[in-house]
């Protein structure tokens, strides 16, 4: 590793440092950021199968369906109708699982962007077929994919994820607070990590302090303990990666008791979630919403992870509880932001490392391609359905074989919509995502500029 990047995450792992504390180069001139917004990435480890998450019901793409997917495919009268079609007059249906997000739906709260993929730039099929150079970095591979969608580019050149770069661009525009407005439900991830900054990592139940590692007799004389060893450390001038070190954790600290304390002291919110761990970290993320004015946060950002995706076999058995907890924790979400008076200044998105294979193995599906995602909050606009679907025909003019989607719009289109909301000028969207400038379009319309 080199030594400014040993040095950067030495610095920064696991901290929560507001941007403020740190000596920042990348902040230019950007409109003030006023009001409150946050967003919120559910990730979908594994690969979502979302084939058989939103299905398409006329006659001819349905019985396309049903004959690609063999014993993968879903029976008609199972399905959840959705209200309307799209522009080019299709209509649609979810999954059996899913009534909480058909209800969503309903009510214009919620919406799909469409085959949507990695991309390095606009791809005809043929391209993508005879020139391999044009194809993103290790298309089927789990880990490849998955930095991809979270740092927001397609050769792996970023060292930083796209909601880490995000917050840094605007960091003169956001308040000077001790806590980073960024929490990672459970473990670290590519899309929050900065170049200077990284997330507050949390659990489902609070931080983990010291009196809860030792017992409340000897937490005291521990923490004298360390605060000993640290103002030693801070004092050594012959050791500077000791000192940095020791200011860093005694930061962290002086963090994570204030976090618990003001969660401590939080009334109990109203709204019920499901009892699986997906559900107590979205409960989560609402309380560090509520608590958003104690923290001096008017933006933040939230990271959930849902996996289990990777449905190679016992598809039938597991992608049907898989969607149920989905839909009933993003409901759930949904119903909390509502009662605490900020569904409007929430969006919550779904990401995931590909789609699947149109076709089955037998059991399950394999890694694909373009893949189907959901946007929810107050603030969408436009038609319930962003991008177009593909064509799912064999040999047709979408598959890039074996029913792998050709996508038809860059995740990178995707997440310029969901910075230019959270408060990124467009003029610096090709600034967070390079590859942008590639493509015709920038943004699609779900949310207002």
């Amino acid at each position: 590793m080199k030594r400014r990047t040993f040095l950067r995450h030495l610095g920064l792992a696991g901290t929560g440092l507001g941007l403020a504390r740190l000596p920042l180069a990348l902040a230019v001139d950007t409109p003030a950021l006023t009001g409150y917004r946050a967003l919120i990435c559910i990730f979908l480890y594994g690969g979502a199968d979302t084939h058989n998450l939103l299905l398409p019901t006329d006659p001819e793409p349905w019985q396309t369906y049903r004959q690609r997917r063999a014993v993968l495919a879903l029976e008609e009268d199972t399905l959840l109708p959705l209200t309307g079609t799209d522009d080019e007059g299709m209509a649609f249906a979810l999954h059996p699982g899913c009534e909480r997000l058909q209800a969503l739906f309903a009510a214009g709260e919620l919406q799909f962007v469409r085959n949507v993929g990695a991309l390095r730039q606009p791809l005809t099929l043929e391209e993508a077929r005879t020139d391999h150079r044009l194809l993103p970095a290790q298309l089927f591979s789990h880990a490849d994919q998955q930095i991809h969608w979270m740092r927001g580019e397609a050769l792996r050149q970023q060292s930083s994820g796209w909601g880490g770069r995000l917050r840094e661009m605007l960091a003169d525009n956001l308040p000077d607070t001790a806590i980073a407005p960024a929490f990672a439900l459970g473990f670290a991830n590519p899309w929050q990590a900065g170049e200077r900054s990284g997330p507050f990592i949390l659990g489902n139940q609070g931080v983990s302090t010291l009196v809860e590692t030792y017992s409340a007799d000897h937490a005291d004389a521990m923490h004298a303990r360390l605060q000993t060893l640290l103002q030693a450390a801070r004092k050594n001038a012959q050791r500077p990666l000791q000192r940095l070190y020791a200011s860093r954790l005694d930061s962290a600290l002086a963090n994570s008791r204030q976090l618990a304390a003001l969660l401590q002291d939080q009334p109990p919110l109203d709204t019920p979630f499901p009892d699986t761990p997906f559900g107590r970290d979205l409960a989560m993320v609402t309380r560090l919403i509520d608590l958003r004015e104690s923290l001096g946060h008017n933006r933040q950002l939230f990271f959930v992870a849902l996996p289990g995706w990777d449905t190679h076999d016992r598809q039938l058995q597991d992608f049907p509880r898989l969607a149920q907890t989905l839909s009933e924790g993003m409901a759930a979400l949904a119903d909390a932001l509502k009662t605490l008076g900020v569904f409007d200044a929430v969006t919550t998105f779904t990401a995931s490392d590909f789609g699947r294979t149109l076709t089955s193995n037998g059991d399950g599906s394999d890694h694909g391609w373009g893949t189907h995602q959901m946007v929810m909050g107050g603030a969408l606009s436009g038609s319930g359905f962003q991008g177009r679907f593909p064509n799912l025909a064999g040999n047709g003019p979408d598959d890039f074989g074996y029913g792998r989607m050709l996508p038809s719009t860059a995740t990178q289109q995707y997440q310029a919509t969901l910075a230019r909301w959270f408060g990124l000028p467009e003029s610096r969207l090709v600034e967070l995502f390079p590859d942008l400038s590639r493509f015709d379009r920038a943004t699609l319309p779900f949310l207002p500029a």
